[in-house]
């Protein structure tokens, strides 16, 4: 029997009280992927996100709730970032002054047994003091359901793999929230592409630290190349043309990519010591 398929993306508005109510309209919508499968897929609805499965210290800070709940929005049009916003912020430039903010393009792969496979996209921002990588986190209950349990949905086991796609690299403080509830949370894999290296100039610097921390909870991090800017051009941008690498893409992505290799490495090393140390050299 050929596996069961499903695709929807989603866009999620972080604390709402920015933004007037919504009643979404009845949409469809067929989304050609670069892996040349097509899916068609019906938003009718809105789905609202309770926090209370989640460990308490990723629970909202007081002074992050401001007004309202956190509110998943499936409406297509809005869900794709715009062209200029995109190449703005995910420009792997060596210089990024004044982009404060960090995008978050996730895809999220969850599997029901052997033969049921289901696919969520969309994109986050960071918002209010609250970054992205934290918003994610709490909108889990939505995008992963029985992930807080031990992975199985009735008589089948439920695992998922997720993958980012971010502006930024995760600061020191993400990194080790994120860390921290991935050891509580077997039946879920991260990988992340990065565009640029959030203060990881200095070899002491607490998110050098932080990168290697998640690689020992076994994060795969890489620096995004060419192919995988043009994955989220084809899959998040409302684009209009295609795909242009803009001027000096490949040669940051080496130069960061080579920058990673280095913070990455003294994890390796230290891996090493103990493998020696298990055989007894």
């Amino acid at each position: 029997m050929l596996p069961c398929v499903v695709c929807r993306m989603f866009m999620f508005r972080g604390i709402s009280s920015q933004f007037p109510p919504f009643n979404p309209p009845t949409h469809t919508h067929t989304h050609t992927h670069t892996h040349h499968t097509t899916h068609t897929h019906t938003h009718t609805h809105t789905h609202t996100f309770t926090l209370s499965h989640l460990p308490s210290f990723m629970l909202p800070k007081p002074d992050e709730w401001q007004s309202a709940s956190f509110e998943m929005i499936a409406k297509l049009d809005s869900m794709l970032l715009p062209r200029k916003k995109f190449l703005y912020h995910y420009k792997n430039v060596r210089w990024a002054r004044g982009r404060n903010e960090t995008y978050l393009c996730f895809v999220v792969k969850r599997r029901v047994g052997p033969d049921s496979l289901s696919f969520d996209f969309g994109h986050l921002r960071n918002r209010n003091g609250c970054h992205v990588e934290l918003l994610f986190l709490r909108q889990l209950g939505t995008l992963c359901p029985g992930l807080s349990g031990y992975g199985f949905h009735g008589e089948r086991r439920v695992s998922y793999s997720i993958t980012w796609f971010c502006s930024w690299s995760p600061c020191a403080n993400c990194s080790s929230r994120l860390a921290q509830f991935l050891k509580q949370t077997p039946n879920l894999r991260l990988r992340i592409f990065v565009s640029r290296l959030y203060f990881c100039d200095m070899e002491d610097s607490r998110e050098r630290e932080g990168l290697r921390l998640l690689k020992k909870v076994g994060v795969h991090i890489t620096v995004m190349s060419y192919k995988d800017f043009f994955y989220c051009w084809e899959n998040f941008v409302a684009q209009q043309s295609k795909f242009k690498a803009w001027e000096g893409l490949h040669q940051n992505t080496v130069r960061l990519a080579r920058k990673l290799n280095r913070i990455l490495q003294p994890c390796d090393t230290e891996d090493l010591r103990d493998a020696f140390k298990l055989l007894g050299l």
